[in-house]
């Protein structure tokens, strides 16, 4: 294989997980639309009944976290396990990016709730990122980061293949975040304490 196809093969890699990434991101989001839309009797009444069941989960696996973080799901098989919420962890690995010291979930929410970026495109997490690098390398066009730290494109060229591709990303009506440094956050499933992944 010829280093240009190699090249081409990390790039399609990148997208891939740039699409994945935005995914997860969409069906987070889903998450908390659906949490805030839940009301009346029938969430009351699914709450004390998953909260019953919740605490019954976590003596059975001898948690010591709150069990406010945690949310039962259904194995294929029909058991009843325990997961964090996928918003909280979502929270944590976001606000991780932002402050590597961050000691508790009601901080990484709150980080999350002010620094989030709430424009749809492709959000890189810093300015000098190696994405960025690779992306002008694969590419027609060039592409910048704005001050807001979405990606742009700075000099439009006849497009390629990857142009294409990025540039309907950017058009979407989805949020794709994209960190390539430092360490991730993530909630212990055991303790609720945030540690490295």
């Amino acid at each position: 294989m010829d280093k240009k196809r190699k090249k081409i093969i990390i790039f399609v890699s990148i997208l891939l997980v740039i699409i994945i990434l935005a995914v997860v991101i969409y069906m987070v989001q889903k998450d908390k639309t659906k949490e805030k839309n839940e009301v009346g009797q029938n969430q009351e009444k699914n709450n004390t009944e998953q909260t019953n069941t919740v605490e019954e989960l976590m003596q059975e696996v001898n948690s010591t976290a709150d069990p406010d973080i945690y949310e039962v799901a259904t194995e294929y098989d029909g058991r009843e396990v325990l997961s964090v919420k996928t918003s909280m962890q979502f929270s944590v690995a976001f606000a991780g990016k932002i402050n590597e010291n961050i000691k508790n979930i009601d901080e990484a929410q709150k980080i999350t709730q002010e620094k989030l970026p709430l424009s749809n495109g492709i959000y890189l997490g810093n300015k000098d990122n190696e994405i960025l690098e690779y992306i002008n390398k694969y590419t027609n066009c060039k592409y910048s980061v704005s001050d807001t730290g979405f990606l742009q494109i700075q000099e439009n060229n006849e497009n390629n293949e990857f142009d294409n591709r990025i540039q309907t990303v950017m058009q979407s009506n989805n949020l794709y975040i994209i960190y390539c440094d430092g360490e991730i956050k993530i909630i212990d499933n055991i303790t609720g304490e945030i540690r490295k992944l």
